[in-house]
């Protein structure tokens, strides 16, 4: 912990830079050097992305058998945003566990949703409203019923954020200090007016790029509510309304990334045009931002 206004390692939950440590030390041992990180993070992201692969096609095929289940699979791949899951970033551990969270949520087996969910509430802050959809599953399956195993399983999800919270008090004398942290990146509960300010091309061109995930976020929520599973909708809804909360449009395009929902939405769309219209455009789009991205121009 730095102190204000600079860079501090409890503004980052912990299962993925832990992660990375281990694998580090499999790599170099107690003198790994910041290449063996490097090179752990990216073994992490595509292992973690492999995951996730399976886990969507697994979902897809036992709850959407009207649909082609390799279908969402290379939706999710051509995504504008989806190098971010070849990057050593925490959203391919992220999706993994949100998925297969649903999947066994979705199978009814609540313990081991519940670990899954848990274990994505130590990667983001968003893993932690995993636990809104999967409620809804328990009690749509198991009425309000409160007082059975499968139940507290479930509460593994918020258990886990409120143990990084009271680390942070017990290390740091500060249970809200990852709120603080947020804050001095720009991520507060009040409109960031400076996310706002367009003083040049490339901001101009970042904000309309952020704001176009924002309403492609905002018509999958409406969407997936309308053809989806209830519980799909409470996920893509505080995924993309949660980080809105915070007063900018920031990053948007990695939240909408996680809407696997959406996959799910565009894969049952009858149009085959429409269909190779969105795979066009998207793999267009990734092109340009993996340009964009390796030339340290843009990073969501």
């Amino acid at each position: 912990f730095k102190g204000p206004d600079e860079l501090s390692n409890p503004g980052f939950f912990p299962l993925y830079p832990f992660s990375i440590r281990a694998v580090a030390f499999l790599l170099g041992g107690l003198s790994a050097q910041a290449g063996d990180f490097v090179l752990a993070g990216w073994i992490l992201s595509v292992l973690f992305l492999l995951l996730a692969a399976i886990y969507f096609k697994k979902l897809t095929r036992e709850f959407h058998k009207e649909i082609d289940y390799r279908l969402p699979v290379i939706l999710l791949l051509v995504f504008p945003t989806a190098f971010f899951l070849n990057a050593i970033y925490a959203e391919p551990l992220l999706l993994f566990l949100s998925i297969a969270g649903f999947y066994y949520g979705l199978k009814r087996n609540f313990l081991l949703a519940g670990i899954f969910g848990g274990l994505a509430a130590l990667t983001k802050i968003t893993g932690l409203f995993i636990f809104i959809p999967l409620l809804w599953e328990y009690f749509k399956s198991n009425g309000f019923r409160v007082f059975k195993a499968r139940f507290f399983s479930l509460l593994l999800i918020p258990l886990a954020t409120f143990s990084f919270f009271l680390y942070h008090y017990l290390k740091f004398g500060d249970f809200f200090l990852y709120l603080k942290l947020q804050s001095w990146w720009g991520r507060t509960f009040s409109l960031n007016k400076e996310h706002f300010l367009l003083f040049s091309n490339p901001a101009k061109a970042n904000f309309f790029i952020d704001l176009a995930f924002v309403l492609i976020g905002c018509a999958a929520i409406y969407f997936i509510f309308k053809r989806l599973r209830f519980s799909y909708g409470l996920y893509a809804a505080t995924t993309i309304f949660v980080p809105l909360s915070t007063g900018t449009f920031m990053s948007m395009g990695r939240y909408v990334l996680m809407l696997f929902p959406l996959y799910i939405l565009i894969a049952g769309i009858k149009n085959y045009y429409i269909r190779q219209c969105w795979i066009l455009a998207s793999v267009l789009f990734l092109g340009l931002n993996i340009i964009l991205f390796v030339n340290n121009y843009w990073a969501g």
